[in-house]
């Protein structure tokens, strides 16, 4: 069971390695196809092909994620063999286009060496190919062995020798004389006509695909037991007895490796794999309860978990364990009154995992079906230990329950957090786990494996993941010291500089669809790296503000909820400090003359970027402001809106009163700021108060509209404006009451009432401008459920799902082209996300930090930036 990282970290050497021919141009005559593929030694792992053409050379040279795992020695010899025999005069021709296979091997030490066999364009005899040979300029032959027609060459200013045996019309290749004189030995192993011809198969089939790599699966397990320094586990198992090949077609991605394609099932009989071939593909969700710590983990989910479980069932018979079982499940019915099949087996959902952690410590997390029921029957079956702590009395209970991956959890000792059953066989690694879930310290949370897993399928069977850093050491310990030496190997290869690995499996007609994915970290993204970091006193009380200091430089304005106010220069250091009455409230604002507003609850402040104030500021509020400023700038005139509950104070640009807007009040508290708007040729501002009632004022005060909500709906969200062609019947407020129905206020007194979908009471809704059309579209938050809809038709253009319920309102970043970015920012897991348009993550996102941050323009330099807090007590620059 522990050496569940072993069968992904050998796949990803393996197949990553392999992925060097991925331009594949399979439109060639397949009449020779069958008899090269017959002498290809039969414990062949990997078996690619591509098309001996300049092109497919070209474009691997950018390919980084490929250049790192193969090698720099690979790399070389690849490149020189390419130069000075497939492409050399004297077989240029005789090789020109040709369809050229490639094998990857096994070897005695514990490495994988590749086999190149080719046929010619022409027919030629072997004394005619070995003439040929001689004329290639630098290079000295020799006989190997007395083999006929196999020759040891010598790179002269190379270095290595080179294997090449000649056959009727083909030659083989490789750098392994043990690979060379296998494949012309007639008497040797060579690959199953049934493997071959699945090759052909599937070839002609996936005839448009520009890589198709084929894992000989009978060969997978041995080849990690080769590679493995001890005993394969219980995970690696259910490996054993699979037959068959899979066909991986290369899914091109520059900072990534990404293969997928359809795994046979030929031997499903007494083979644990073989009972998820029957299921459907399902969300995977209990990952989101590995640790921050795992290594690896292989999670498993199941569309029917009763056709599972008489699957299951047999699968024990069949292995001459289930009479066994069944004698020690009568004996729990008699004296434990439960009844396992009719009364435990039901407990569970349709998801399990097995876990190992960068500590080497195992964990199974399973999910219940029923909280309720389980805590009224889990007690008869178990004892109760410290600590909220239990052990299971009876063993095989896991192992009938699910099979194969929890043989190793006989009894252990079990927690139950939410839903999940969480079980290991130490007390402490329990101990251990439960801080870090209640602190929100797992994988899931991590902007890396955010990153990864928005890569993955959302729905699979069986996933097994290997993160790559936390499994170093693991690794260490499993695999034999001279394997693990290439892995470590940073200066010839570039295994490290991969986040990690997956291999989904689901089931698909009765066999498997399986996908591959590797994370490669470019060498311009590692570990990305702060511009500069900057201590404040406290957490950010509001986003930081990117303005004008003079004409050629912006500054930052950064305020911590004590109320100390920083003011930064773009590269990250203090110009000045001030003390305001307390935490800014909405935006910090600056105007046309570069003067800067800003309103706390007690004052509102206006000053220039030095800091220093300006004549009749600051302005003290009374009643107190319950969010920040609305200004309206006319040539030299300036208004100042403020909330103030249920008034509306309002000012000009030196801190006085402005005319017909004392003692300005409303039913109701305002919701969030005033808006402004000019239709018709009259100047509005608009309040919507928690009542929902919507007030239309004019500039000098005077009550223009009111439109009220007849339904005695609560509202507590912000409104947006959607204005349309200078018409006040067509134009409208927008917002949504607690009841989540989307309320619109038009300014002729009109209403209209819209329900999209069901939403919770405290739900966040916004009316922007997502896609840079006049329109604004409608975002929702609610809880971990991001959705943004067409304000015409209500379709949806993007939703999001996050690990944890979202508290904060998301923030929004205005574009160049008028469109606006959607940030969320989760608290509890300390993640910040950005998306575009269409739904997809900004590139690099998400990012580790916490709510209230800023992204956009900060130098002129060209690049985009992120301000935010990475702690309670530092503010740090990201550049895009």
């Amino acid at each position: 069971m522990k050496k569940l990282i072993i069968v992904t970290s050998i796949l990803f050497i393996a197949v990553i390695a392999a992925a060097v021919f991925y331009f594949s141009n399979i439109h060639k005559d397949n009449r020779d196809q069958g008899k090269l593929l017959n002498h290809i030694p039969e414990d062949a792992l990997f078996i690619s092909s591509f098309q001996n053409d300049k092109s497919f050379f070209d474009i691997f040279s950018d390919y980084e994620a490929v250049n790192s795992l193969l090698g720099k020695e690979n790399e070389n010899r690849l490149s020189y063999l390419y130069e000075h025999f497939l492409q050399s005069d004297a077989f240029g021709e005789l090789l020109a286009r040709q369809r050229i296979y490639l094998s990857f091997h096994p070897q005695s030490g514990d490495s994988l060496d590749w086999l190149i066999s080719i046929p010619f364009a022409q027919k030629t005899s072997t004394k005619e190919a070995t003439s040929l040979l001689t004329k290639i300029e630098n290079i000295s032959l020799s006989d190997v062995d007395s083999i006929p027609n196999c020759f040891n060459v010598t790179l002269k200013n190379f270095g290595g020798d080179l294997y090449i045996g000649f056959r009727q019309d083909a030659a083989v290749l490789s750098f392994s004389k043990e690979l060379v004189v296998a494949s012309l030995d007639e008497n040797a192993a060579h690959l199953s006509p049934h493997l071959v011809e699945k090759i052909q198969t599937n070839r002609q089939k996936a005839a448009s695909n520009l890589l198709t790599l084929y894992l000989n699966q009978g060969q997978l397990l041995p080849t990690i037991q080769q590679m493995m320094s001890r005993k394969t586990g219980n995970v690696l198992n259910i490996l054993k007895g699979w037959k068959g090949m899979t066909s991986l077609n290369l899914n091109y991605k520059s900072d990534a490796i990404m293969f997928s394609g359809p795994s046979d099932l030929d031997s499903a009989r007494n083979m644990y794999l073989g009972l998820f071939a029957q299921q459907q593909a399902v969300p995977q969700t209990i990952k989101r309860a590995a640790p921050e710590n795992t290594a690896s983990f292989v999670s498993f989910a199941l569309s029917d978990y009763t056709l599972f479980h008489a699957g299951l069932v047999q699968l024990l018979k069949n292995r001459k364990q289930l009479d066994g079982m069944n004698q020690q499940f009568a004996h729990i019915r008699t004296n434990q009154k439960v009844d396992i099949d009719s009364t435990f087996i039901p407990l569970w959902d349709n998801e399990f995992a097995y876990l190992e952690l960068n500590t080497r410590e195992q964990i199974g997390i399973l999910k219940i079906k029923d909280r309720a029921t389980f805590d009224s029957i889990i007690p008869h079956l178990s004892t109760s230990l410290q600590d909220s702590i239990y052990r299971m009395d009876n063993s095989n209970l896991l192992y009938y329950s699910f099979g194969d991956p929890l043989v190793d959890f006989q009894r252990p000792y079990f927690i139950v957090l939410d839903d999940y059953y969480i079980c290991a066989n130490t007390q402490s690694t329990l101990q251990h786990y439960r801080q870090n879930y209640r602190q929100h310290k797992l994988l899931g949370t991590m902007a890396e494996y955010i990153e990864f897993d928005n890569m993955q399928a959302h729905k699979a069977n069986i996933s097994f993941f290997l993160h790559n850093a936390n499994a170093g050491n693991n690794l260490r310990r499993n695999l034999k010291s001279n394997v693990f030496k290439r892995y470590d190997n940073e200066d010839d290869y570039g295994f490290k500089r991969f986040y990690g690995l997956s291999i989904q499996l689901s089931g698909y007609n009765g066999a498997f669809f399986t996908n591959l994915y590797a994370k490669y970290i470019p060498s311009d993204q590692q570990a990305k790296k702060t511009v500069w970091d900057f201590n404040v006193n406290g957490p950010l009380s509001v986003p930081p503000a990117v303005l004008q200091y003079n004409d050629t430089s912006k500054f930052i304005l950064a305020q911590t909820d004590n109320g100390q106010l920083y003011a930064l220069n773009n590269n990250g250091k203090q110009l000045w400090r001030a003390t305001l009455s307390g935490p800014a409230l909405g935006q910090i604002q600056q105007l046309a003359d570069r003067s800067i507003v800003l309103t706390t609850k007690e004052k509102l402040y206006r000053f220039w970027a030095d800091g220093k104030p300006l004549p009749g500021f600051p302005v003290e509020l009374k009643p107190a402001a319950s969010y920040g400023a609305t200004i309206v700038e006319q040539g030299e005139e300036l208004r100042i809106y403020i909330p103030a509950g249920e008034h509306i104070l309002a000012y000009d640009g030196k801190g006085q009163t402005l005319d017909g807007w004392r003692d300005k009040t409303v039913s109701g508290n305002i919701l969030f700021d005033l808006k402004t708007a000019t239709l018709a040729d009259v100047k509005y501002v608009i309040a919507m108060t928690d009542i929902g009632k919507a007030y239309f004022f004019n500039f000098n005060g005077g009550l223009v509209g009111l439109n009220e909500d007849a339904t005695g709906a609560h509202f507590n969200n912000r409104f947006g404006l959607e204005l349309v062609d200078n018409d006040p019947s067509r134009s409208r407020v927008i917002t949504s009451d607690t009841s989540g129905n989307i309320k619109s206020f038009f300014f002729d007194n009109k209403q209209l009432r819209k329900r999209i979908a069901s939403w919770g009471s405290t739900h966040f809704f916004d009316a922007q401008n997502i896609a840079g059309d006049s329109i604004p579209e409608f975002v929702v938050l609610d809880r971990r459920h991001l959705y943004v809809y067409n304000n015409a038709d209500s379709s949806l253009i993007y939703d999001h799902s996050f690990n944890q319920d979202i508290t904060d309102r998301p923030q929004f970043f205005a574009q160049n082209n008028k469109r606006q970015l959607v940030g969320i920012a989760s608290g509890s897991e300390r993640l910040l996300y950005l998306f575009e348009e269409d739904g997809s993550p900004v590139k690099g996102f998400p990012v580790n930090g916490l709510p209230n941050f800023y992204f956009g323009r900060l130098k002129n330099d060209g690049g985009r930036y992120l301000l935010c807090a990475t702690n309670e007590r530092t503010l740090s620059a990201y550049r895009f």
